[in-house]
């Protein structure tokens, strides 16, 4: 396969995936709360994509390393560092601190492989696996370059409509809840104890942004504030109900807080409130 053909066989893989995956999105959006009917049939087509997908990308790499003299296997040399990654978690239960921190560029080896792939030339008399294969003309060109446009498009629908809504009305939700954990952690440094119910009183939440999508906010024994969304304004309806749950953390003379806990799916929290692999 000729470099300028591999391109555009990837870049039609990659807009394939993101216009499958905004189709979806609108089926089931990908930052609910709810895990119905929908979420399940948009799960399993997404499962069906990927595969289609990554064969289309499978096909264009091995017919590339054709070009190149290689057999298709060689194509697997990117995705090993991934697979022993895997299969070393699997293994063992706890990876030294330097492999971890290691093992987030092992996913550089896949882009950085089919890069080399296209900036590789094939062998122009041509070899066992066949003849060189042509270059394309300026129609061919063309079409990169439309495709090239395509996906770029289609990148900023895919990010606009869905994927930070739900997301930034969940944050400016947890924006409210500062004065109540400056509350909390005004009441340890002078009573040097966790407030209980009833020691203090959440002042009433400001209207804004945010506090249509507050359901509830109280404080329990210990201090703990439990923020409640509810499933209205830029909300999923289905949120209604799902909670934050910060728990103040005391180190010495130390007072922070954990905010890990509660039922609101990952995608919609703040990353500080995000469960720690």
């Amino acid at each position: 396969m000729h470099r300028l053909r591999y391109l555009a066989w990837m870049l039609a893989s990659a807009l394939l995936l993101i216009l499958g995956l905004l189709g979806l999105s609108m089926l089931a959006p990908p930052h609910g709360c709810g895990e119905g009917t929908r979420e399940q049939i948009a799960h399993l087509l997404a499962s069906v994509l990927y595969v289609i997908v990554i064969g289309a990308i499978g096909r264009a790499v091995a017919l590339r390393l054709h070009d190149l003299g290689l057999s298709g296997l060689w194509g697997l040399l990117p995705v090993l560092p991934l697979l022993l990654l895997w299969a070393a978690k699997i293994i063992f239960s706890n990876l030294p601190p330097l492999v971890m921190e290691l093992s987030q560029y092992a996913v550089l080896a896949l882009p950085v492989g089919l890069l080399l792939l296209l900036l590789a030339r094939g062998q122009a008399d041509g070899n066992v696996f066949g003849a060189a294969p042509l270059p394309p003309g300026a129609g061919g060109r063309i079409g990169v370059f439309l495709l090239f446009i395509a996906l770029l498009g289609s990148s900023v629908l895919v990010a606009a409509p869905g994927n930070y809504a739900h997301r930034a009305a969940a944050y400016a939700a947890y924006l409210l809840v500062r004065e109540a954990k400056q509350q909390v952690a005004e009441y340890w440094k002078v009573h040097r104890r966790l407030p209980g119910p009833g020691d203090i009183a959440i002042a009433p939440l400001p209207e804004g942004e945010g506090r249509s999508h507050v359901g509830s906010l109280r404080v329990a024994a210990g201090g703990v504030v439990t923020l409640e969304f509810s499933g209205t304004g830029r909300m999923p309806p289905a949120c209604a109900g799902r909670t934050l749950i910060l728990r103040p953390v005391i180190d010495g003379d130390q007072f922070s807080w954990d905010c890990t806990g509660g039922t609101l799916p990952t995608p919609l929290r703040p990353r500080e409130c995000r469960p720690r692999p």
